[in-house]
């Protein structure tokens, strides 16, 4: 492999939108031998990369490069191009297969389709072998709800149209919210793949389909098998097994919608948000809640749970000839299962066709997600490869990067405002998960990890905590926040969506509406046969619900607070006047008056939906930022922040007030100015030393860390422990005292079986620890020793603060530790301890000898 003056330019834009080239190889050569290992050496932003995308193949004479490349004495070729390729820095791989089967086939030529098939299928279902955490969560939520929803409507004589219309609604979201948490994942690394020549996206797709096949299958037999005999639906054999094959076909459905929507909306929180978007209507317009004559034909020609709920209803109520009915004492309604189905205006076509529309649902819905997905990886592979100059990391301008991502999140967010416009005019509905969320929130507080997770301040007041100044401030909900949204330990949280975007003090607001939403719930099945005393109890429970929202304000943002306030005022006004009216259907004798009163209160119900829909459409117009500026500029705000107090887009009597010049000096002019120049310079620096102070261990070992993460390590260090502890110690490392004391600490104590017993530096100030041995670690930077301890969920901080004003006296703590551990009493319990725990690992069995006579008192007659 040979380059001989090779050179490369991109053209990019300046602020004046004037194009200008921009070199980013100039006049390289050189040359690779077969066996021989060529190291390419540079600083950050050198070319690497770039030089690599050039002499590998994908960079040609369109985008910019010059010189001349061969192999062999050869120019490159496409077919050439298809064979080669070589490992990028993301490290974008199939966790759950090995690295042979991650490089499996790549070695070898251009697979052709049906072998591609075959190796991306055997991966796929390897990876759903060996990843059997996902398999056991789908299977327990299965069963857990399937035996939930057969106690639920245990051997009704009624209610069987809710039974069928749940089970529906049931396959639908749990099928879509499983592919929707996983697909938008994988698609970044066929991406990849695609982008490498290794698979054609077909390839992929196809075999993706296929390995999610047998799930398809399963689940449904096992949520429907359980709660098929709890609900005592009965019937012939034959009844059981259509209605069998229509849970799998509306399952199989559903799971085609799922990748219609990923592939679409290719990031996983977007497509969640769109998914149920998109999946509400239908649930709405399934049929149960509102009668399908009086649906849009065009919701119910795309909708899995409507063919799905109405094939189960045919199944069901065409063999129910005759319904038991005293017209004496009771409104007959429904005298046979054939009046059931006109009641729900059900359509008189058959079930099989019902069916078959299922299956062109589900091939359409696949068809769209491919064409989707080839549109969105090819375009953005072409745009990348049009944009990008190559280069480690930014070499094109970032104003243009950032427009083009732009556009891509403009284009995705148009069609989600244009559904979100159309679900705010519909009104708040029981999410039917909520048995599903009811156990991840009950779980969650059963094993106590609610408050554990959730950002607290500083090691000893979690009420305090410091900036970014190194100043002790309050643990406000502005910090709170922020560390929510940023921190490193919290993004990693499984827990976190419960929690985010809520103040501190009422971070438990979720946790609220779930047990709103349960009661509810048990509302409705509850009061199922009195429409009026469920409406009413219904209304009452939002009035409550209305008034919590008002009272708390949970929200960080005072326009979620607001948007939540209207959508329960909303809420209650629907809830009141669907209630308003079932008094006056089902009362024997109504006046004119009443009725005349409770159009008019319908007719309120309406504006207040339109201004909820409005309020929606002006927060979605908010959250946008081209259409927030022009807002802005039409009415003339202008919003000012504070860095000192954290506060963004804020009123100037709000503001100006409360700025502290110098501070604010200091953070827009000098913090700006220095933290730029470090990410320009972004330099290797020689930091063995530098730790953090929420991580729970030692230092960073790596002799080779940008200025940058150093950077955001300091900055963390300050924020964890404030500037006075990181003065103190830079003062401890100019003494030589100190600095032994550190060494001895960190070479001759870290570690288990550590001796502490002042309570100074206990989290809550009192020590609760009987025998006070402990395991400790050092946080190198700033110093200090933490001992947590064995027999006691506490921990000790043990602080080296260094005063240069009194010297004497600023290493009484680390002295009294390293006193304390090395005495003779407390070495000779150190060494039991140890060799206790060899016996302990070593299963070592003990038999104790019997010292003095033993005496046993039998009693009488023995």
């Amino acid at each position: 492999l040979k380059w001989s003056h090779v050179t490369f330019k991109v053209k990019t834009k300046n602020n004046e939108s004037k194009c200008k080239e921009k070199i980013i190889l100039n006049d390289i050569s050189g040359s690779a031998h077969p066996g021989q290992l060529l190291v390419v050496m540079g600083p950050s932003r050198a070319g690497k990369s770039c030089l690599l995308d050039c002499i590998s193949g994908p960079k040609d004479i369109r985008d910019g490069l010059e010189g001349t490349i061969t192999v062999n004495g050869q120019p490159w070729t496409k077919q050439l191009k298809q064979q080669t390729s070589y490992v990028v820095q993301d490290d974008l791989f199939y966790e759950t297969i090995t690295v042979c089967t991650n490089t499996d086939g790549f070695k070898n030529d251009r697979l052709g389709r049906i072998v591609q098939l075959r190796v991306v299928l055997s991966r796929n279902v390897l990876g759903l072998f060996r990843d059997k955490t996902p398999f056991h969560a789908e299977v327990g939520q299965s069963l857990v709800v399937s035996i939930l929803m057969g106690l639920l409507y245990l051997q009704l004589d009624m209610s069987f149209s809710g039974a069928f219309f749940y089970f529906m609604a049931n396959e639908i979201f749990a099928a879509v919210e499983i592919q929707l948490a996983s697909l938008p994942f994988e698609i970044t690394m066929i991406r990849r793949e695609y982008e490498a020549g290794l698979f054609y996206l077909a390839s992929w797709y196809i075999a993706r389909n296929l390995s999610d096949l047998p799930m398809q299958i399963l689940l449904p037999f096992i949520v429907f098998v359980p709660a098929y005999f709890l609900i005592g639906i009965g019937h012939s054999f034959s009844v059981y097994l259509y209605l069998q094959t229509m849970t799998i076909l509306s399952c199989s459905a559903s799971v085609g919608l799922a990748y219609a929507i990923s592939c679409l909306f290719r990031r996983a929180n977007v497509a969640t948000i769109m998914g149920m978007f998109i999946l509400l209507p239908m649930l709405l317009f399934g049929g149960l809640m509102v009668n399908s004559d009086d649906t849009p034909v065009w919701i119910n020609d795309i909708s899995p749970i409507k063919f799905g709920s109405d094939a189960m209803m045919k199944i069901f109520w065409d063999e129910v000839s005759t319904i038991p009915c005293n017209e004496g004492t009771e409104n007959c309604i429904a005298p046979s299962g054939q009046q059931v189905l006109e009641n729900y205006s059900i359509s008189t076509r058959s079930v099989v066709l019902d069916g078959v529309l299922l299956l062109v649902l589900n091939v359409g819905y696949r068809a769209l997600g491919f064409v989707s997905l080839w549109i969105n990886v090819h375009s953005e592979v072409i745009a990348e490869q049009d944009v990008q100059g190559g280069g480690d990391e930014d070499l094109i301008d970032t104003k243009e990067a950032k427009d083009l991502a732009d556009r891509i999140e403009q284009r995705q967010l148009f069609v989600g405002g244009f559904i979100a416009v159309i679900i705010a005019k519909f009104p708040p509905l029981l999410r039917i998960e909520i048995v599903r969320d009811f156990f991840q929130i009950a779980g969650l507080f059963f094993e106590g990890l609610y408050n554990p997770n959730r950002p607290n301040g500083s090691l000893e007041d979690e009420e305090y905590t410091y900036d970014l100044d190194g100043e002790k401030v309050a643990f406000g909900d502005n910090v709170y926040t922020e560390l929510v949204s940023s921190d490193p330990s919290q993004l990693g949280c499984p827990f976190r969506s419960l929690y985010a975007g809520f103040e501190r003090n009422w971070s438990i607001y979720k946790v609220l509406q779930m047990i709103a939403k349960i009661i509810l719930a048990l509302i409705v099945v509850a009061a199922a046969k009195s429409v009026r005393t469920s409406g009413l109890l219904i209304s009452i429970c939002y009035f409550f619900v209305v008034v919590l929202s008002k009272y708390s304000q949970p929200f960080i943002d005072p326009v979620d607070d607001l948007m939540e306030l209207i959508s329960k005022i909303t809420a209650l006004t629907t809830a009141a006047g669907a209630t308003a009216v079932a008094y006056v259907s089902q009362a024997a004798k109504t006046s004119s008056t009443a009725v005349v009163h409770v159009n008019r209160f319908m007719g309120f119900v309406v504006i207040v939906h339109s201004l909820n829909m409005a309020a929606m459409v002006l927060a979605l117009a908010m959250g946008v930022s081209a259409s927030r500026g022009l807002i802005k500029s039409c009415l003339g705000w202008l919003l000012f922040s504070d860095t000192s107090r954290g506060v963004e887009d804020g009123r100037a009597k709000n503001i100006i007030p409360h700025w502290d010049v110098d501070k604010e000096a200091k953070h827009r002019v000098w913090q700006s100015f220095w933290r730029a120049i470090l990410l320009e310079l972004a330099v290797s620096s020689e930091a063995s030393d530098v730790g953090n102070q929420k991580r729970k261990g030692g230092g960073n070992k790596d002799s080779n860390i940008k200025g940058t993460d150093r950077l955001a390590s300091l900055e963390e260090a300050v924020v964890a422990s404030g500037l006075k502890r990181v003065e103190s110690h830079w003062f401890g490392t100019e003494h030589v005292f100190t600095t032994q004391l550190r060494r001895i600490a960190r070479e001759g104590l870290e570690g288990v079986d550590v001796y502490w017993n002042n309570p100074l530096g206990a989290r809550d100030g009192h020590l609760d620890s009987v025998t006070c041995f402990g395991k400790m670690y050092v946080v190198p930077y700033p110093f200090h020793c933490v001992v947590v301890y064995d027999d006691a969920e506490d921990e000790a901080i043990i602080r080296d603060d260094c005063d240069k004003n009194s010297l004497l006296r600023s290493h009484e703590n680390l002295s009294k530790l390293l006193l304390l551990n090395f005495t003779p009493e407390i070495m000779q319990k150190r060494e039991l301890r140890q060799k206790l725990r060899v016996l302990s690992d070593a299963n070592t069995p003990i038999k104790f000898v019997l010292n003095g006579p033993k005496k046993c008192f039998c009693g009488q007659g023995f």
